[in-house]
């Protein structure tokens, strides 16, 4: 089975607006947010806060949050700690259920600096995290696919600003990469193949505008 990578990143994307907004017309031009619920300590000794986007009454986003004392510096034993002690926090990670099915969908992993490092998302709807993104700088720089669900990573994307730069396949089902697509401005110009399995291209597919041109290493 393949994943729609797209399907899944459009949804990821306008998370931020579903979330931060997250809300609907009450009536005489009031925006309704969505409904919070109380805030309690994890067992990792994080602060969790839940939210229901869709008003069913059922939490469908997770947040949890690093406590801080007065110096920024991050509390790691909130044991005995109540919520109105609480001043300064960070967020360290969010879930969502995209579907409203009741199952996390999607996780954001956040650095020190409260940017994006990780997602972790289940394309596939099926309770396994499937695509698992890196981010540096709030863009995505390599991105790991498991089309089957196995937990080997089939396929991964690397990224050069914005534009695809190469993707690395694992074609015989053992996480070792046997195939390689090269990119220029967003379009396919090189294939690499292993023929003999040890982890180098020994075989080169040259791609040109009126054809393809084979040639050796």
């Amino acid at each position: 089975m393949r994943i729609s990578i797209a399907s899944i990143l459009i949804t990821a994307l306008a998370l931020p607006v579903a979330t931060a907004c997250g809300s609907r017309q009450a009536g005489q031009g009031e925006i309704e947010r969505p409904e919070v619920f109380r805030d309690f300590f994890t067992e990792d000794h994080l602060l969790m806060r839940r939210y229901d986007t869709d008003f069913d009454g059922i939490p469908d986003v997770f947040k949890y949050y690093a406590v801080l004392d007065d110096d920024g510096q991050r509390i790691e034993d909130l044991s005995g700690m109540r919520l109105f002690e609480v001043r300064q926090t960070r967020l360290v990670r969010a879930e969502y259920d995209l579907n409203h099915d009741g199952r996390v969908d999607l996780v954001r992993f956040y650095g020190p600096d409260q940017e994006l490092r990780r997602e972790e998302a289940d394309s596939r709807r099926v309770g396994s995290r499937s695509v698992v993104s890196y981010f540096e700088n709030n863009r995505v720089v390599r991105r790991e696919i498991d089309h089957n669900g196995n937990g080997i990573v089939d396929e991964t994307r690397f990224y050069a600003g914005d534009e695809l730069s190469r993707i690395e396949f694992a074609d015989l089902g053992d996480g070792r990469v046997n195939r390689w697509h090269f990119f220029n401005d967003g379009q396919l110009v090189r294939i690499g193949y292993d023929r003999t399995g040890d982890g180098v291209i020994d075989e080169r597919e040259i791609l040109q505008i009126v054809g393809r041109e084979q040639s050796g290493p």
